[in-house]
């Protein structure tokens, strides 16, 4: 049952259209932006191409991780692996205890340093995918032309310009209230450098495990990049939750289709 429930999950998140709070058709046309859709491709193609990150079919990468629990900081080692835009693990070997989230195909979840296993909720595993990776997933984005990409402006934040890329992904549905829901749970904006071109943070929402109509703001934001295998990689990721910090990472190395399974990614 558990299994059937993830799939029939991850299934609405690729085949539930985009709709717009109130009564809407049932069937809306993508908004394709051309605005949205250039900056989309100058920030791909700045970090390696579509081909190079579309061909990037998992990742493995290792570092340190900080962790802010109840205003203290929990430091330890830290494994970060994903495949595809549905498959992702972080475990990290800390001062307090070992701490895994595993998030797979809509279903997920956590097991903290006490060694207390919650599980994650469908409405909030499918923000928490690509958390350090995410130019895969904007590739896969720009090249489905049933999402929907549209540029909100050029916004500023921490004293510098960004370019904002809203995307939803829009099929035909009739039922107007599920579209709404899904639209809400899938609504992810890019943030990108109008010199350098790289993704400066991913924004979208989180929620109480019991509550998906109760939203948070939360953005992750990427830093010192580098290269490898020809793709320009984001080596410190930060995320912040309702505008607090709630862990950074640091990667000192990550590795390119190394060949992980779904047992990789099993809970």
């Amino acid at each position: 049952m558990r299994r059937s429930f993830a799939l029939f999950s991850f299934t609405l998140l690729f085949i539930v259209p985009f709709a717009l709070f109130g009564q809407q058709p049932s069937q809306p046309t993508p908004e394709r932006d051309q605005q949205a859709l250039t900056v989309l491709t100058q920030s791909l193609n700045a970090a390696g191409g579509v081909s190079a990150l579309t061909a990037i079919q998992d990742y493995k990468a290792t570092g340190t991780a900080t962790y802010y629990w109840a205003g203290k900081e929990v430091t330890g080692t830290t494994t970060v692996q994903g495949r595809g835009v549905a498959q992702f693990r972080i475990d990290s070997t800390l001062s307090a205890g070992n701490y895994s989230m595993v998030i797979s195909n809509g279903s997920g979840q956590v097991t903290d340093a006490q060694g207390k296993i919650t599980q994650i909720p469908y409405h909030n595993t499918v923000t928490l995918t690509n958390l350090s990776f995410p130019l895969v997933e904007m590739a896969i984005r720009l090249q489905d032309s049933s999402y929907n990409i549209t540029y909100v402006g050029l916004v500023t934040k921490d004293g510098h310009q960004f370019h904002q890329i809203r995307t939803n992904k829009i099929l035909p549905t009739n039922n107007v209230l599920l579209a709404q829901q899904i639209f809400r749970l899938t609504t992810r904006d890019f943030l990108i450098d109008p010199q350098s071109f790289q993704v400066f943070a991913v924004m979208d929402m989180v929620h109480p495990n019991n509550n998906a109509n109760l939203s948070t703001p939360r953005e992750v934001l990427f830093s010192s990049y580098t290269t490898t295998n020809n793709v320009s990689v984001p080596m410190s990721i930060t995320e912040k939750v309702g505008g607090q910090q709630t862990w950074a990472i640091q990667l000192s190395q990550i590795n390119f289709n190394v060949g992980l399974n779904d047992s990789t990614f099993a809970f």
